[in-house]
């Protein structure tokens, strides 16, 4: 299951800001470059980050029943999260999928709010 794609880079500026601050917690003798170095870890500094140009994609496994796979690692968690359907937001792709016969493949646009 896709969970998120293309990303704004305000949304990555503030997802990495929030990584940097739990490092810093987490870690309050390190100096800065070795906290940059553990956020980086778990989300991408925004200047090298793939997200903000369409080049990256967060995906996990599901089952049958589309219930997510324990893959070790969670996903980032957001406070708030705002989810709608691809074929309403992409009704060209949607199509297509439905085309191949995945038309129960479903995907969502993520919003973090």
């Amino acid at each position: 299951m896709v969970k998120e794609g293309y990303r704004p880079l305000h949304i990555q500026q503030r997802a990495f800001d929030r990584a940097l601050q739990r490092a810093k917690l987490q870690f309050p003798n390190k100096n800065s470059a070795d906290l940059i170095a553990e956020a980086s870890k778990y989300v991408a500094t925004p200047n090298i980050a793939l997200h903000p140009t369409g080049g990256a994609s967060d995906l996990t496994l599901v089952d049958v029943n589309g219930s997510e796979l324990d893959l070790g690692t969670p996903m980032m968690l957001y406070r708030k999260r705002q989810t709608t359907p691809l074929f309403l937001t992409q009704p060209i792709l949607a199509k297509k999928l439905e085309k191949t016969g995945k038309s129960s493949l479903m995907l969502f646009n993520l919003s973090v709010l």
